[in-house]
């Protein structure tokens, strides 16, 4: 439809200048049609598509814009064709003006009364619009006076209407940011505003009739031709990034197999001495967040028996599962794992423990750091602590906001349940965290990382854990901004001056044990977190790539 628009609007231009009377009254007559169009889609589709328009049209009210639209566009015809005399042509046109103003009132006052109508503000939307509308037919009739100095004027602000809904409709359209225009964040808006002026003026030589045939002729080139260069290097640029957004890598998640305790030439770390817990009998289950498996993947390697341990196969003789954080609370809490291990516990999660009555057991067992990252080709390096939370309450939506470029902030998250923003709730504290369009929200850590890495890279943001994005996806198409001027090295996060350094947790609920299998799986689990609380445990715990903790019993 806008190739359709702006096809109508260059046909009306181009005959509107021609010398013969019946032509140029053409020319006219399609400039009318296509502004009235213009005003249809810009104003009434987005009103009516919330009413499911076309869904119901059976409703009188419903086609008043259309009514209306047509009974302006009949005065514009009648002005431009002046098949009556001066005195029935004025009596035509103020029998139909005459009508729309009854129309509108009718609909104003409608709305007002019709509680449905009124909800949907549209007796607020149509009196500007109408009113723009007497407006353009009052202009219209200045444009076919006689006296030439009222014409041109008349022509001149139509012309002006026209260059700006043909810069709208272009900019809206094809130069992303969408309403660039409004704001002039991004090159797109300014590239409107010269495009309105560059119709605008060439209309404007011609109407007026300045300088000659000849030097018009090159100013309109002089004009033209830059606009046209900076709009192909614009779209041509725009084009360039949508085809980024193609090399997305794959969506799915780290494959932990490689990571599994007994597998050959497995990435699970080992002791460089015997281990000095070895588990017999019935061996704790362990589960836990994908961060954290490689590290709980080691501990089974030092101190189970060696047998297959399947990651993601949630069967009996598979004791070493990894069902990400939510399901692996659940487990906990169901009765189906004896130890998990994760970055934290929300709020959420200790309410549904204490309902059930359970007591949940928090171990820490070694410390990370909650980072936050961007793009390699992101001028960003550093944030303060109140930028971050000032960005995900929707504060600050542009970088230049928090001193880092101008370009719009592109925040994604993660589910509720996920660890990842169990810790970015503890951050914002009591600060209420804006809600992101759903596509914005990955299920998968690795999603967000893609998101960041490869779609977006001028503007978005991400976060995780260290170890996550620098030891398990190990891309180096990230990179990791300080936070307060300090960066998230093993050395500041072991002396808690990176500000999101926090410990991660082994937990556990403590139960009444009703058979010998469940007191000696208990017995078990409580071994092990000693163990991993000891100088062997701790030294998997570094040699995995997070920090120990500083002091251990």
């Amino acid at each position: 439809m806008i190739i359709f628009y702006m096809v109508l609007i260059v046909a009306g231009l181009i005959l509107g200048f021609r010398k013969d009377i019946k032509l140029a009254r053409v020319g006219k007559s399609i400039e009318c049609f296509a502004f009235l169009l213009l005003n249809f889609e810009l104003f009434y589709t987005d009103a009516y598509e919330r009413m499911n328009y076309w869904g119901n049209t059976t409703i009188v009210w419903k086609w008043i814009p259309f009514v209306i639209s047509i009974g302006i566009l009949a005065i514009c015809l009648l002005i431009i064709w002046k098949p009556f005399d001066d005195k029935e042509l004025w009596v035509s046109v103020l029998c139909l003006s005459g009508a729309m103003v009854v129309l509108i009132v009718v609909t104003a006052f409608v709305g007002t009364y019709n509680k449905s109508f009124f909800e949907d503000l549209l007796s607020f939307v149509l009196w500007p619009i109408h009113l723009a509308l007497a407006i353009f037919a009052f202009i219209v009739y200045l444009c076919f006076r006689k006296n030439k100095i009222a014409a041109r004027i008349g022509i001149s602000i139509i012309f002006a209407c026209i260059s700006f809904f043909a810069a709208v409709i272009v900019s809206i359209n094809l130069i992303p940011p969408q309403r660039a225009w409004i704001y002039f964040d991004d090159v797109g808006g300014w590239l409107t505003v010269a495009i309105f002026l560059a119709l605008f003026g060439i209309c404007i030589f011609y109407i007026w009739d300045l300088f000659s045939v000849k030097v018009r002729k090159i100013i309109a080139f002089c004009l033209v031709t830059p606009l046209v260069i900076a709009f192909i290097s614009v779209v041509g640029y725009n084009s360039y990034e949508k085809s980024i957004l193609e090399i997305q890598g794959t969506s799915e998640e780290i494959n932990l197999y490689l990571y599994e305790p007994f597998r050959k030439n497995t990435l699970a770390k080992n002791l460089d001495e015997p281990s000095a817990l070895k588990l017999q009998g019935n061996l704790p289950r362990l589960d836990g967040a994908t961060a954290l498996y490689p590290l709980y993947a080691a501990f089974a390697r030092a101190t189970y028996a060696e047998a297959e341990y399947n990651a993601y196969l949630e069967r009996k003789e598979h004791l070493v599962l990894c069902s990400r954080t939510a399901q692996a609370f659940d487990n906990l809490i169901e009765n189906n794992s004896d130890l998990i291990f994760l970055m934290g516990v929300s709020e959420e999660q200790h309410e549904q423990a204490r309902e059930l009555g359970l007591e949940l057991k928090l171990t820490p067992i070694g410390k990370e750091a909650f980072i936050f990252f961007v793009n390699r080709r992101n001028p960003a390096f550093d944030l303060s602590v109140d930028s971050i939370k000032d960005i995900y309450s929707g504060q600050a939506t542009n970088w230049r906001q928090v001193g880092r470029g101008n370009r719009e902030i592109i925040v994604y998250q993660r589910p509720n349940t996920s660890g990842s923003q169990v810790m970015l709730k503890e951050i914002m504290g009591d600060i209420p965290i804006i809600n992101p369009p759903e596509e914005f929200i990955y299920d998968e850590m690795k999603g967000m990382y893609n998101a960041v890495a490869y779609k977006n890279y001028r503007n978005s943001l991400g976060y995780s854990f260290l170890y996550y994005i620098r030891d398990m996806i190990a891309e180096d198409k990230v990179k990791f901004l300080s936070i307060n001027g300090i960066e998230p090295t093993s050395e500041n996060i072991a002396n808690d001056t990176y500000p999101f350094a926090n410990d991660f947790y082994a937990i556990t609920i403590v139960r009444e044990t009703e058979t010998e299998e469940d007191a000696e799986r208990m017995m078990n689990t409580e071994k092990l977190i000693d163990w991993i609380l000891s100088p062997q445990g701790q030294s998997l715990v570094e040699k995995t790539g997070y920090v120990p903790l500083l002091e251990h019993p």
